[in-house]
């Protein structure tokens, strides 16, 4: 294993664990923000792997969370 690798499996297990605690989160504000710092790690994470097709695919489900925390506050 090389350390290029390691390091791109520790950025997976820290979204993993945005995503658990994105679960605790009582505002759907908070649940967007969270799964977004997860999607933004697994993006960085696919990149490293060198798999781009997932990461864009991230990019999409980062874009939507941003836009859903927008949602209810423009009348």
């Amino acid at each position: 294993m090389t350390r290029h690798y390691i390091i791109a499996q520790i950025i997976g297990s820290a979204a993993l664990l945005c995503y658990l605690l994105s679960y605790q989160v009582r505002s759907n504000r908070a649940l967007y923000l969270a799964q977004t710092a997860g999607n933004f790690l697994f993006m960085i994470q696919f990149l490293l792997l060198g798999a781009y097709s997932g990461c864009a695919n991230l990019v999409v489900g980062i874009i939507r969370n941003l836009l859903m925390t927008q949602y209810g506050k423009r009348k």
